[in-house]
């Protein structure tokens, strides 16, 4: 729970370096927010685990999401951030 917020994660690297997060988020009882996480900007997205019977994830990217909530916006910054730090620990 970050910031009242159930936040979870996975975090990706493409082949060129460029890393970014698949975020959920919601608040109890409230609609559960999927999107892209990258360089502090909010994307909506579509994501297909196993893609064409493979073991390829494809993940697609679109439109930067205008007017996001900012209370959930911090939740996932402060998770990321937490995450990043955990892993460096590591």
């Amino acid at each position: 729970m970050f910031e009242g917020f159930t936040v979870m994660g996975f975090q990706y690297e493409s082949g060129a370096g460029e890393v970014g997060w698949h975020i959920t988020a919601f608040r109890m009882r409230d609609p559960i927010h999927d999107y892209w996480f990258a360089g502090q900007k909010f994307y909506s997205m579509s994501i297909r685990f196993a893609y064409q019977g493979t073991n390829h994830t494809v993940v697609q990217i679109f439109d930067e999401i205008a007017g996001s909530d900012a209370n959930e916006k911090k939740a996932v910054l402060k998770a990321t951030a937490t995450w990043e730090y955990s892993s460096e620990m590591e």
